[in-house]
């Protein structure tokens, strides 16, 4: 008897909780929407205008990566440059220009990253860059360069 008692408790377990897993979900009510106001006014890194200017004027960006690094950036056998990040170079280029193939690779050494982008010598970089507190404190302006690619592409500036 007890064992027919605990076969039935068992099973009844396993029904209530498959029928509680197939039962729909109540969908949670969302707030009420905010009343329509101004936008905030988003500050947009120094210098983000000026570089897509100059590179619209040039008809080409210029980007620092490697030129000997496979996979990443390397000629190939007919001296193409080729990689991860020739074709972020690549993809800017379209984004911008219309043009894949409106690009310029610079190689550069990790040393010469930060200068060559600071003095406009390259417009963006495709390579790795660590985030400094002394790289911040140069105005580097990393963060403009990171994304200027992706706000004349049509997205909004991030708020960062």
């Amino acid at each position: 008897m007890l064992r027919k008692l605990s076969f039935a408790l068992s099973m009844l377990f396993i029904l209530s909780m498959v029928l509680s897993a197939c039962a729909p979900t109540a969908t949670p009510t969302s707030p009420p929407a905010p009343a329509a106001t101004e936008a905030p006014q988003m500050q947009q890194p120094s210098g983000q205008g000026e570089i897509v200017q100059r590179v619209r004027d040039r008809g080409k960006v210029v980007c620092g990566g490697r030129t000997d690094l496979a996979g990443f950036g390397f000629l190939d056998a007919d001296g193409n440059n080729v990689g991860f990040d020739v074709d972020l170079c690549r993809a800017v280029a379209a984004a911008v220009l219309g043009d894949p193939n409106a690009v310029e690779i610079v190689n550069l050494t990790a040393a010469d990253r930060g200068p060559a982008l600071q003095t406009g010598e390259v417009d963006i970089l495709s390579r790795n860059t660590t985030w400094t507190s002394t790289r911040d404190a140069q105005s580097c302006s990393t963060t403009a360069k990171a994304s200027w690619s992706a706000r004349t592409a049509g997205s909004p500036p991030s708020s960062s």
